[in-house]
């Protein structure tokens, strides 16, 4: 029961997971930016599907409450760079420049697309 509900979700984090130890065997560290985008890339879709299922959530609820959740999105995200720079920073094997180009580049894209399922799902029906 609890599989059948969950599906897409569990099915979500499986693929990010083999995305991200993918990119890790795949791409050995011999090159700092070669295992940075695989990162980047997977926060970045990480995060704005959390953004998408929160905001998919409020749509249907009051502006008040949707438009404290797309806030705290931004800020979650402005965060996430936040932390994500001085984590790699710090990491001497990580690229800095090219994980986060590749998180505000997936940033763009997978936002767009949320923008886009959530034009879809406010639309009333004909």
């Amino acid at each position: 029961m609890f599989f059948h509900e969950n599906r897409r979700n569990i099915l979500f984090v499986i693929g990010v997971l083999a995305l991200l130890l993918g990119g890790v065997f795949l791409f050995p560290q011999t090159r700092p930016w070669r295992g940075s985008w695989v990162w980047g890339w997977s926060l970045a879709l990480i995060l704005v599907w959390s953004g998408y299922r929160a905001l998919n959530w409020a749509i249907s609820r009051s502006n008040t409450v949707f438009f404290s959740i797309f806030v705290g999105g931004i800020f979650t995200r402005l965060l996430a760079l936040a932390v994500t720079a001085g984590v790699v920073r710090n990491h001497s094997r990580l690229s800095l420049v090219v994980i986060l180009l590749s998180l505000v580049g997936g940033f763009a894209l997978f936002s767009a697309v949320e923008i886009y399922q959530l034009y879809l799902n406010s639309r009333e029906p004909s």
